[in-house]
């Protein structure tokens, strides 16, 4: 029963194990509702955009920006062009996959940038062409720092390096695609 002492200690002691133990099963229930999910949408000409599925951003960047660790940015199908940078524990997930959305960069440097990401970054549902680049991964502090991306279903072609990494990079790819680059995976 949640009303019984966790250690029995005395009558104070006791109440702050319990208020203890009730603060800290809340939060643990309740992490998963603070993240949010912010859509993008190339299509939305309306003018108003604020991240909803109703005003969606119109650029990747623009949802990235809006989002906080733990979110998820949802992108619609269509053509994004340009850098992009990833944010901390961000998730980019495409809505209908790497053929119907499609990240061009700007035939110089990277399509998608990761400075210091952790974990929990993932890039979901993509296809990243056009440009020296298509998915760097590096520390603007030290070389040496740890960086950790996840890429699932994705297509990286078109790119002088399919995705390049510091040393210390942790990648982990899966059911995704690389051709027409000089070098997979550096």
């Amino acid at each position: 029963r949640i009303d019984q002492p966790l250690i029995l200690l005395s009558e104070g002691g006791c109440m702050q194990k319990r208020f203890l133990f009730i603060v800290l099963l809340s939060v643990l229930l309740t992490a998963n509702a603070w993240a949010s999910t912010v859509y993008v949408d190339a299509a939305n000409t309306s003018g108003i955009e604020d991240g909803t599925a109703t005003y969606p951003f119109n650029t990747i960047q623009e949802g990235l920006n809006a989002a906080i660790t733990g979110d998820a940015v949802s992108v619609a199908p269509g053509i994004y062009r340009g850098t992009i940078e990833l944010k901390h524990e961000v998730k980019l997930i495409s809505q209908q996959g790497p053929k119907a959305t499609k990240i061009i960069g700007t035939g110089w440097y990277a399509v998608l940038q990761a400075y210091a990401v952790g974990a929990n970054t993932y890039i979901e549902g993509f296809t990243i062409t056009g440009s020296s680049y298509g998915v760097l991964i590096e520390d603007r502090v030290s070389f040496w720092g740890h960086n950790y991306m996840q890429i699932h279903n994705c297509i990286l072609s078109d790119a002088g390096v399919a995705v390049s990494m510091n040393p210390n990079s942790h990648l982990t790819i899966t059911r995704s695609l690389i051709y027409f680059t000089s070098m997979g995976i550096n």
